[in-house]
């Protein structure tokens, strides 16, 4: 993997196949604003924003098949809020709440074809 930047400003990776892996800004030597990474074969990989050099406000992942793999949101590097994750077919596997980081008590869990197999 390869920089084309290690100053404060736009940055960007990349793979050792020339794909770009992330790109997004660099402010006081930490992330800053919006962050996106990608598979070596260019498929966006991840999506979120950083705050001082910490996950702050909604985050993204997917699968390299395109579909999405969980969603959720930071504050100040903490999960808080409902999460949900997903099979790799698209179908949703567990959803989760956090507090400060903490997974809470209450979840539900799914199987593949979207029957609810767990709660609590």
């Amino acid at each position: 993997m390869n920089s084309d930047s290690n100053n404060d400003g736009p940055w960007k990776f990349y793979w050792d196949n020339g794909q770009l892996y992330f790109e997004g800004i660099w402010k006081d030597g930490v992330r800053n604003g919006l962050w996106k990474s990608y598979y070596p074969s260019g498929k966006p990989l991840s999506l979120g924003s950083y705050k001082n050099g910490l996950r702050h406000g909604k985050f993204r992942s997917y699968y390299e098949n395109s579909k999405l793999e969980y969603v959720g949101k930071f504050e100040d590097g903490k999960k808080v809020g409902n999460w949900k994750y997903y099979h790799s077919n698209g179908v949703l596997f567990k959803e989760q709440n956090y507090k400060d980081g903490i997974q809470g008590e209450d979840f539900k869990s799914f199987d593949k074809d979207g029957n609810l197999i767990d709660c609590n």
